[in-house]
């Protein structure tokens, strides 16, 4: 009987991890954006709902293509009032050429440099009018391309000093009604050069970086760290120093931390 309940277990596990995937129907268009013209893009036209970081991974894409068009063509993708709690990956295995990413109005917490890294093509983004607080270090080191960015309407109260330094072609930069900063420059890069010092000066958040500190020297003894258990009051860093270098860490409520849940474990093991 316990080796029913527990194939049981598994069997359970198993569709659960099947049932995470994500579908996207693209409704597909032809439009002028700020820099790309008459770009061909994917407006995201089902209920699509990214609350969790295994739904986060598209699986497939469906839609009807225009006449002439393939996946080839598409260099946009656009979502508006979804809710993509964490950023969609795998777009580029379907669209290899993206330049232009849009989430609006999504309730999106967090974005990292490894969800924009497959995005080596990027040259407009737009993530307003979401829930972003902070935009982490190297954030675009891999989108050296960039000359649009729109983060305007968000939370943001931390940006690492260089995260727009390299990003020699950015002309437009949007950061209205934020906490730490509300200002645009627009379609001037003398400009967004100025505009970044005044960023580094206002968003520049001390407590926020004696965290990250204290947390990189945790990181010198992984076993240590692992060990360790956390409140449920710095969940929020996890996303916000989410890299590789924390790739460990899991905030833990400790009371609820008990038996139960050593033995699911062990259970998941045995599957």
């Amino acid at each position: 009987m316990a080796k029913i309940a527990l194939l049981l277990f598994c069997v359970v596990g198993v569709y659960l991890e099947l049932s995470a995937s994500t579908s996207i129907e693209c409704d597909y268009g032809t439009d002028d954006w700020n820099i790309v013209e008459n770009a061909y893009y994917c407006y995201v036209n089902n209920n699509l709902s990214i609350t969790t970081r295994e739904s986060a991974t598209i699986t497939s894409i469906s839609g009807p293509h225009q006449s002439g068009k393939t996946n080839s063509d598409v260099v946009g993708f656009y979502a508006n009032t979804k809710t993509f709690i964490y950023f969609p990956r795998g777009l580029e295995t379907f669209f290899k050429n993206i330049k232009i990413i849009q989430i609006h109005n999504c309730n999106l917490t967090e974005v990292h440099q490894e969800d924009l890294k497959p995005f080596s093509k990027l040259i407009e983004i737009y993530l307003e009018y979401n829930e972003l607080e902070v935009l982490e270090e190297g954030l675009f080191d891999f989108n050296l391309d960039l000359e649009f960015i729109h983060f305007g309407d968000n939370k943001i109260v931390h940006i690492e000093p260089n995260v727009f330094d390299h990003l020699s072609k950015l002309s437009y930069l949007y950061l209205l009604s934020n906490s730490c900063i509300d200002k645009k420059v627009r379609n001037s890069t003398s400009e967004v050069k100025n505009f970044i010092q005044a960023v580094k000066s206002q968003c520049n958040n001390s407590e926020f970086s004696l965290l990250k500190s204290q947390l990189e020297s945790l990181e010198t003894d992984s076993k240590t760290f692992n060990s360790l258990e956390f409140s449920e009051k710095f969940a929020a860093f996890e996303k916000t120093f989410n890299s590789s270098k924390f790739a460990n860490f899991r905030p833990l409520n400790y009371k609820k931390h008990d038996l139960r849940r050593k033995s699911l474990a062990s259970a998941f093991d045995l599957c």
